[in-house]
């Protein structure tokens, strides 16, 4: 799969900036998973692993955060919205390829996680993109997102920040 390159990813975004709004919540905190496979032990809820954001530079408009989403429950679920102080809008986003080998985003209105499945926004695919940053997203930062269920109750996710430039994040999105 062909990567989308820094300047295209920014020129859809800017694009897109206008088509998402910014929910306020003050839910509970997301339950930490360290393990490699997040492990559901009350069967409620969703729970959230490996959540990282990429880094940006000052002046860079956006951004993108990715993560592993596990419903604990017996009852399908979606991600409806996500929320970052330092942005102006927060969006959720797919990623496609074009037989061609172009890839393109489209805004999603929801991203949906079956009863006892585990879904994973990451590079190349679905991912929440930050629009009209504030600041820097700087490696050391503890970002916290805000994420908004169909069923289960928010969760207010701390991020960590890896590095945009080191290759492992694949850069884009």
């Amino acid at each position: 799969m062909s990567t989308l390159n820094a300047v295209t990813a920014m020129t859809i975004a800017a694009f897109l900036a206008g088509c998402g709004d910014n929910p306020a919540s003050t839910e509970k905190t997301a339950r930490a998973e360290t393990a490699d496979e997040p492990r559901c032990v009350d069967n409620t809820g969703v729970i959230v692993s490996d959540a990282w954001i990429r880094s940006s530079r000052t002046g860079q408009p956006t951004s993108a955060a990715y993560l592993t989403l596990t419903n604990c429950s017996d009852q399908d679920d979606a991600l409806i919205a996500a929320a970052f102080a330092g942005a102006g809008a927060t969006e959720l986003h797919a990623t496609a390829m074009s037989t061609d080998g172009v890839a393109s985003m489209t805004q999603e209105k929801t991203i949906a996680i079956a009863a006892g499945d585990t879904i994973s926004l990451e590079p190349g695919g679905g991912h929440i993109m930050l629009v009209g940053l504030a600041d820097a997203v700087a490696i050391g930062a503890d970002p916290v997102l805000t994420l908004k269920f169909e069923n289960a109750e928010a969760l207010n996710v701390t991020f960590e920040v890896r590095d945009a430039m080191s290759g492992d994040d694949h850069s884009a999105h």
